[in-house]
């Protein structure tokens, strides 16, 4: 019978348990044990986790009570928005809560969910799972001495050591990761991006920890404009064909690509080393000479030892993955539902700039067991499972905001009134108080949470919104493209339209100018008009005030014409005769 089952030790440690809390101060744990006659150390423990502990002035919280209430609703409204919360968002969510802004620990996240038992973590679900075959140690033992016969023959350097492979993204296929959720959801599943169109990204890493620019297979027949964002690396290479995927013509392609990019890593008349899977297009005859006449051996890994023996498939792809997932986490968080190709070369460069670093490139090929030279690192642990845990990237810190109409200076107002009103207002109207500005704590503290998450959506529409105005803009049928090469294809289209714009903006403001001359020159015209009919009637208006007179004298030595006013009131010569007409 097992020793807690004795249901008069239970009541004796329900009674000690009792009579210690009602008077803590007054007797120790050892006493009351031995009064009771139960086990002191079981006491302890029952005492322990019942008594809350004494406020040491909250100092060293990270977050009042009230703020801890405001991050249990978030989750709850995570959930209801259909993208639970996982560690990082709670992370970022309490740090966005803090004074100095800062990251808890994932130990104080720990506690936290201890404290709160409605919560716990689980996986959403996985949509594949990843096999890996047992392989005999013979396999292994035999590659490591030809790897090593080789690098000895050709005395390869560690920046000649070089590892080429391919690795394919699902570019809206949304897999499992851990979120928080309420204690009574078992399950929880995720709504996958419509688009499952597969990419093939070849990278090249050496023993050094550089890495070469990538080349981009993509399905399809037409190079876009929107492919070619500002982040690509100039050397980045984009190829078309109907299937996505490598083939010999391909694998001639990139081993141009990389003998061209490598030569930069190396001393002159250096022989390379390179390591590549067994893949049929790694063995034609075409592949294998254009090799040798640029001094690279080609070293092919033995069948199903990639997940071991290449430093790409132990490090670096993992990173990628780990960090595609983030960046379709954060699209899926702000309703990218579509998630389009455009939208994933866009976040290629960034998943690169964080999976091939030289810390992870350099790890890739040591747990490899191929530099340092260390074979029993792998044929020790043939069946073993190693598991890439990612590197937790710190959340920006931001700098303390000092207006008083944020939301930080708002909660500040309020608990500053909440201590004020113990003295301002009575018993009854001070309890409505406080749990008005409890409320209204909470309030504050959800709303500065939703604030990042608003931030973060409003970023993206942005982004989708400038990318779509190049979604239909093509720069080339067919073939292979580099980055800067489109470029350049780019800003001569652009400057070629710039041209065309320039030349009817100028046509267009020709032709208002001369429209407005043409206006000008009309107004006068009918200014001129005007004028002439004026004067006109006014010399009109003069003749009628004047008349002609024919003046003929008598004794005809003497007749002119004289044009006169023609005034009643004057006389004439009696001696002339007067026509008037």
């Amino acid at each position: 019978m097992p020793r807690n089952s004795d249901p008069s030790r239970t009541a004796r440690l329900n009674e000690a348990q009792q009579f210690f809390l009602e008077q803590p101060n007054t007797y120790t744990i050892a006493w009351v044990a031995k009064k009771f006659n139960v086990n002191r150390e079981t006491l302890r423990r029952r005492v322990t986790t019942t008594t809350p502990s004494q406020p040491h002035g909250g100092s060293n919280r990270v977050l009042s009570q009230l703020q801890e209430t405001a991050v249990c609703q978030f989750i709850y409204d995570q959930l209801e928005r259909g993208v639970p919360a996982n560690r990082s968002m709670i992370l970022r969510a309490v740090a966005d809560l803090r004074p100095n802004r800062t990251i808890p620990s994932q130990r104080w996240l720990q506690r936290f969910l201890k404290a709160h038992p409605e919560f716990h973590t689980i996986h959403t679900k996985t949509l594949n799972t990843h096999r890996k075959q047992a392989q005999k140690k013979e396999v292994f033992e035999e590659f490591f001495l030809t790897y090593n016969a080789l690098i000895a023959k050709h005395n390869i350097k560690p920046y000649n050591l070089w590892n080429v492979d391919e690795t394919g993204y699902m570019i809206g296929c949304y897999k499992s990761t851990a979120v928080i959720v309420p204690i009574g959801i078992k399950q929880w599943t995720v709504d996958n991006p419509e688009n499952r169109l597969s990419v093939t990204v070849i990278e090249a890493v050496n023993a050094s920890g550089a890495a070469l620019a990538e080349a981009i297979i993509i399905p399809g027949k037409i190079h876009m404009d929107s492919w070619y964002n500002d982040d690509l690396e100039p050397n980045a290479l984009i190829i078309v064909n109907e299937s996505g995927y490598s083939n010999d013509d391909i694998a001639i392609q990139y081993l141009l690509h990389f003998i061209q990019l490598s030569a930069e890593h190396m001393a002159l008349d250096d022989t390379r080393l390179l390591l590549l899977d067994g893949h049929d297009s790694h063995k034609t005859e075409r592949f294998l000479t254009l090799a040798e006449e640029h001094n690279v051996v080609i070293c092919c890994l033995p069948a199903h030892t990639t997940h071991l023996l290449q430093p790409l498939d132990v490090a670096v792809f993992k990173q990628c993955k780990h960090f595609h997932q983030k960046a379709l986490d954060q699209a899926v968080r702000s309703y990218d539902y579509e998630y389009k190709l455009r939208t994933f070369l866009s976040d290629l460069p960034q998943i690169r700039r964080q999976s091939l670093t030289v810390r992870t490139i350099q790890s890739g090929w040591r747990n490899a067991g191929l530099y340092p030279y260390n074979p029993p690192l792998v044929i020790d642990r043939i069946q073993e499972t190693r598991n890439q845990t990612p590197e937790y990237e710190p959340f920006a810190l931001y700098n303390t905001i000092s207006t008083p109409k944020t939301t930080m200076q708002s909660v500040q107002a309020v608990e500053h009134w909440q201590k004020r009103a113990e003295e301002v207002f009575s018993s009854p109207s001070r309890e409505r108080f406080q749990s008005f500005a409890r409320g209204t704590t909470v309030v504050l503290h959800r709303a500065e949470l939703y604030k990042t998450e608003l931030n973060i959506v409003t970023l993206r529409a942005a982004e989708q919104k400038v990318a779509k105005a190049r979604a239909r803009k093509s720069l080339q049928k067919g073939g292979q493209l580099y980055a800067s090469d489109a470029r350049k294809m780019r800003e001569e289209k652009e400057a070629k339209l710039q041209a065309k714009a320039d030349a009817r903006a100028a046509r267009e403001s020709d032709q208002a100018v001369k429209q407005l001359q043409a206006q000008a020159r009309k107004s006068k015209i009918k200014e001129r008009k005007v004028e002439r009919k004026r004067v006109a009637e006014r010399k009109k208006e003069g003749l009628k005030s004047k008349v002609i007179i024919l003046r003929y004298s008598k004794d005809q030595s003497d007749s002119n014409i004289e044009i006169t006013s023609n005034n009643s009131g004057s006389d004439s010569d009696s001696s002339s005769i007067d026509f008037i007409f």
